[in-house]
C-alpha cells in the first residue's frame, strides 16, 4: 500500500490513476478516506496520478514521485513536488542527449523551487524552449514538412469555411463511420462521404479515411450490436473492400482501427485477443488491395488514463502496440488523439507532460500522426456541441478558465511540441468550426472547441497555427 495525507479533510480528486516506475498506467485502486489516500497497487514502486488544482498555475493531471510499498503515510503536495522535479530531472537529460545547452540560470533552478506552480511553468519552459532549438536546428537543413489537417465534415457550409479550410490544411479527415455508411448489413450509403472525399480531392487535399473499424456504441448501427466475433470479423472485411473499393484512387491513408484498447469504444465486448486478431485481418486485406496504403492504429487515450480501474476497464497503448509486434501486425503509423478540458477522462495536461507522452512513442519506430485535437474557448457550457451538458470545468483548465486566447497559446505550445518531434508527420484538428448542430459523433465534439467561431470568422487559434505553420515552412 502506498499512503499519502492530503491537506484538507475530505480531499476528492475527479480522476486518478496508477502508473509504474517508467510512467506506464499499471494497474491499481485508489481510495480516498477522509484526510488520506490510499493506493493498492501490485506493482513495486508506483507513482498516484491525479487531476489536481495546483493554485496560480491550473486543475491538471498531476504524477507524485514514484514511491515504494510502505506502513507510513507521505505529504501528498510534498510527493508531487518531487514528482514534477524528477519529471524535469528527465527533461534535463533529453536536452543533452540532443545537444541543447540549457542555460544556467534554469538548470539548477528546478531543485530549488519548492512552489508546484513555479516547477509546473519551469517544465513548460524548458520543454517548449528545447523543442524550438530542435526545429530550428531542423529547419537550417530545410522548411519542415509537417502538414496541418483537420476534420473536414463541415465541407458545404460555405466559401468562408473552406477558404480558412484550404488556408490551414493539407490534409483533410473524411468519415466512415459504421452509423454513417452501413445502414443495414447488406447496404452501404456514402453521401457523407462522398461530399469531403470530393471536395477535398478538388481542392488538392490530402485525404484520411477514418475510422475504418471502430466498435464503440456510438459509432454502430442497432443492427451490428449482435454481432458474433466471426461476423464482426466478415464485416470488417466488407467494409475494407467497399471503402477501397470506391475510394481506393484518392484516399491513400487510412485508420484502419480506432481505440482498439479503450474499453469504453469496445460496444461488441471483444476481448483484446480478438480486436488485435481483428487489426491483424485488416492489416494485411488494405496491404493486398493497396499495398503502398498507410495504415494507422488510432489510440483515444494515449495517456492510458482509463486503463484498468475504471468503469469500463481498458489497457495503455504501448500494450497494443508491443502485442503487434509479437504477433507480427503490420502497421504504418500510431494515431493519437489529444482532448483537454472536458470530461474527466479529456483531463488537461500541462506541456511537459504531452511532451513526455509524444516522446514515449518514439521507441516504436512508427511515423506519429496526431489524428484528433480539441480543447475549449470558453469556460462554458455548448448545448450545440456532442457534449452539449457538460462544462469544460469537469476536466480541469490550464493557466485559468478557458477562453479563446488560452485555447491559442496552449494549441501553440503543443503544435511546437510536436513539430519538434522528428517522427511526427500530421497534426489533425477535429471541430475545424463552431458552427451548427452537433448530429453524430463526429461534427461538433468539444464545447466551443472549433478554430472558426459560429460566424465563420477566425479565432486565435486558428490566427497562432496558420503563422506556425507558415514558420515552419519559411514562407
Amino acid at each position: 500500500m502506498i499512503r499519502f495525507s492530503v491537506p484538507q479533510v475530505d480531499f476528492v480528486s475527479a480522476w486518478s490513476f496508477m502508473s509504474d516506475a517508467d510512467g506506464v498506467p499499471c494497474a491499481g485502486e485508489v481510495a480516498f478516506d477522509s484526510s488520506r489516500l490510499d493506493c493498492d497497487t501490485p506493482a513495486p514502486r508506483a507513482a498516484l496520478n491525479l487531476l489536481y488544482t495546483i493554485e496560480g498555475f491550473g486543475e491538471v493531471m498531476a504524477r507524485t514521485a514514484v514511491l515504494p510499498h510502505s506502513d507510513g503515510v507521505v505529504d501528498l503536495h510534498t510527493a508531487l513536488v518531487q514528482g514534477r522535479r524528477d519529471q524535469i530531472a528527465r527533461l534535463l537529460e533529453r536536452c543533452r542527449a540532443n545537444g541543447f545547452a540549457v542555460p544556467v540560470e534554469w538548470a539548477g533552478r528546478y531543485a530549488a523551487v519548492s512552489s508546484l506552480a513555479d516547477l509546473y511553468y519551469l517544465g513548460e519552459q524548458l520543454a517548449l524552449a528545447l523543442a524550438r532549438w530542435r526545429i530550428q536546428q531542423r529547419k537550417a537543413a530545410g522548411p519542415l514538412g509537417l502538414r496541418f489537417g483537420a476534420q473536414a465534415f463541415g465541407v458545404g457550409l460555405g466559401e468562408a469555411y473552406e477558404r480558412h479550410f484550404r488556408a490551414l490544411c493539407d490534409c483533410g479527415t473524411a468519415p466512415l463511420y459504421f452509423f454513417l455508411t452501413r445502414p443495414s448489413r447488406d447496404r452501404f450509403t456514402w453521401d457523407a462521404t462522398d461530399r469531403v472525399v470530393d471536395w477535398l480531392t478538388r481542392s488538392g487535399i490530402e485525404v484520411e479515411g477514418a475510422p475504418l473499424i471502430w466498435f464503440h456504441p456510438y459509432g454502430i448501427p442497432p443492427w451490428m450490436r449482435s454481432l458474433s466475433f466471426d461476423e464482426a470479423k466478415d464485416v470488417a472485411l466488407e467494409q475494407v473492400r467497399a471503402a477501397i473499393a470506391r475510394f481506393g484512387d484518392r484516399v491513400h491513408v487510412w485508420e484502419m482501427i480506432n481505440e482498439p484498447q479503450d474499453g469504453d469504444a469496445n460496444g461488441l465486448n471483444l476481448t483484446v485477443e480478438q480486436l488485435l486478431d481483428i487489426t491483424a485481418l485488416v492489416s494485411a486485406e488494405l496491404k493486398r488491395l493497396q499495398p503502398h496504403a498507410v495504415r494507422m492504429i488510432n489510440f483515444s487515450d494515449p495517456f492510458g488514463a482509463r486503463s484498468y480501474p475504471h468503469e469500463r476497464p481498458s489497457v495503455p497503448p504501448a500494450y497494443i502496440l508491443k502485442r503487434c509486434a509479437e504477433r507480427g501486425i503490420e502497421y504504418d503509423a500510431i494515431g493519437l488523439q489529444f482532448y483537454f478540458g472536458i470530461k474527466r477522462y479529456f483531463s488537461c495536461r500541462d506541456l511537459l507532460t504531452v511532451d513526455d507522452l509524444v516522446e514515449s512513442f518514439a521507441p516504436f519506430g512508427k511515423p506519429l500522426r496526431v489524428t484528433e485535437v480539441g480543447m475549449p474557448s470558453q469556460h462554458a457550457v455548448d448545448p450545440t456541441a456532442f457534449f452539449g451538458s457538460d462544462h469544460p470545468a469537469a476536466g480541469g483548465w490550464w493557466h485559468g478558465p478557458w477562453n479563446e486566447t488560452r485555447q491559442a497559446e496552449f494549441s501553440e505550445g503543443l503544435y511546437t511540441l510536436c513539430a519538434a518531434q522528428p517522427n511526427m508527420s500530421v497534426i489533425t484538428w477535429w471541430d475545424f468550426a463552431d458552427r451548427g448542430v452537433n448530429r453524430d459523433i463526429g461534427a461538433r465534439f468539444i464545447p466551443h472547441g472549433g478554430l472558426l467561431r459560429r460566424d465563420l470568422t477566425p479565432k486565435p487559434a486558428y490566427e497562432r497555427l496558420l503563422a506556425f505553420k507558415q514558420f515552419l515552412r519559411g514562407t
